[in-house]
């Protein structure tokens, strides 16, 4: 989602379903890469929002999810503690970025770079990484902002 400094485009609530196929773009065939990343602008600067399917090889992102697991256990465990208000069984959590976790298409996946670079060109800044954890049951989130870390540098877009 783009979001503008002023907040224009949060003004009413937006649910995409998977039945919204004109708003989701596919990166499974890296022979259309460059063409999925326009298309994903195209919808992005329409919708505001654009779902990214296929960004990480689902065997990297299963490493992933065992070394988290296996670093973490903890966090697998429903705690009322750690969730986020008014979301029961969802809670974020800090990652170490090392191991699977430092491979750059995880942390930043080159579709998602590439998007970036055209939205936002050269300035562009990672922001944050962290793990946003839902537990079976978990209730949907609503549409919400993320980030800030550099709220004193007056960022007009976030990504």
């Amino acid at each position: 989602m783009l979001v503008a400094e002023q907040h224009s485009l949060l003004t009413e609530d937006v649910r995409l379903t998977p039945d919204a196929p004109d708003m989701r773009v596919s990166f499974a065939d890296a022979d259309n890469h460059a063409s999925a990343v326009e298309q994903a602008n195209a919808i992005l600067r329409r919708e505001g929002v654009v779902v990214l399917d296929h960004l990480v090889d689902p065997a990297l992102l299963e490493t992933c999810r065992e070394e988290i697991v296996a670093r973490y256990p903890a966090y697998a465990t429903p705690d009322p503690e750690r969730y986020l208000g008014s979301y029961p069984g969802r809670h974020t959590m800090p990652l170490a970025i090392d191991g699977t976790l430092a491979n750059p298409d995880i942390f930043a996946p080159p579709a998602i770079m590439d998007i970036a670079l055209a939205v936002l060109g050269e300035e562009k800044i990672l922001e944050s990484l962290g793990l946003l954890v839902s537990l079976p049951g978990a209730p949907d989130q609503d549409r919400h902002f993320d980030g800030l870390l550099f709220g004193e540098t007056r960022l007009d877009m976030i990504l």
